[in-house]
């Protein structure tokens, strides 16, 4: 629902929020809701001060809109805050802390690591 007064972006940005939950795994999930609806996740492990991401999944009406991005900026303010070292096995993430290093204020890793060698996400295989 729309409140008076606000722009479109700025009740976009009331109905879409990123938390931090746990799964049902050993990783952790950023997960993004828009309308009370999980349209996205970036599933994360965390060890010994250093953030570790494996994956980016949006569904598929999500992708291409800026969502991943919304999800990959609310990861990188809790990384700041618990102050977090970041390295990354996904793709996305890699590549988008490659092309824009101002947006991490935490140390980045990238890290080459085989999906198969990754159990937690197995299920995430097509």
């Amino acid at each position: 629902m729309a409140r008076a007064g606000l722009s479109a972006a700025q009740n976009y940005r009331l109905m879409t929020e990123v938390r931090f939950e746990p799964t049902d795994t050993e990783l952790f999930a950023f997960n993004l809701y828009t309308n009370k609806h999980k349209v996205g996740e970036i599933l994360v492990g965390i060890q010994t001060g250093e953030l570790r991401i494996y994956h980016t999944f949006l569904s598929e009406p999500f992708r291409g809109k800026g969502h991943a991005r919304a999800l990959l900026n609310g990861l990188l303010r809790y990384c700041r805050s618990a102050r977090l070292r970041i390295s990354s096995v996904c793709p996305y993430a890699t590549r988008q802390l490659r092309l824009y290093p101002d947006l991490v204020c935490v140390e980045f890793v990238p890290v080459k690591l085989a999906y198969h060698s990754t159990p937690a996400i197995e299920h995430l295989k097509p």
